[in-house]
């Protein structure tokens, strides 16, 4: 059988063997509604919460500020439209994945919006890009990819 190479990391990669066997037995046995009160939804309970307990020891910060979404484009909703709907303003790259463009979008007035430009390799106008961050009359949120999943363009987020 020829060996397969799978060239669409950018969509998904496959699950990690190590990951795949801390999860086997939860998908397998222990598959109760966290949210239900009753024993197996219990026990999904405290195996949402020890997760959530180990992946912020991991990155240090608090268990209560992990929150576990169905994926990037949940996720990216879930910051832009929580933003707005605390009145941050959005400072957004041109070239951002369509999950942040599309609900930056959304959002329309009275929300500010500031789109950064890109020079012609795909790099962030940093000074446009800081400019835009002075101006927000208090903390918002800017959206600039680590790394373009289309272009592999990385950007200077050290810089910004």
């Amino acid at each position: 059988m020829p060996t397969v190479i799978y060239a669409d990391h950018a969509a998904t990669s496959p699950l990690d063997k190590c990951a795949f066997d801390a999860m086997v037995e939860y998908m397998r046995d222990e598959y109760g509604n966290p949210s239900q009160t009753y024993e197996m939804g219990r026990r999904a309970r405290k195996a949402v919460d020890r997760a959530r307990e180990s992946i912020a020891r991991c990155i240090g910060a608090s268990p209560e500020e992990i929150a576990f979404t169905s994926g990037g484009t949940e996720s990216n909703n879930w910051v832009i439209q929580s933003g707005a709907a605390m009145g941050r303003a959005v400072v957004v790259s041109t070239i951002e994945h369509p999950s942040i463009w599309h609900t930056v979008q959304r959002i329309g007035a009275p929300h500010r919006r500031t789109p950064i430009a890109v020079d012609r390799s795909g790099i962030v106008d940093i000074d446009l890009a800081r400019q835009a961050m002075n101006d927000m009359p208090r903390p918002g949120i800017v959206s600039v990819m680590t790394a373009n999943n289309e272009t592999g363009v990385i950007e200077p987020i050290a810089e910004l």
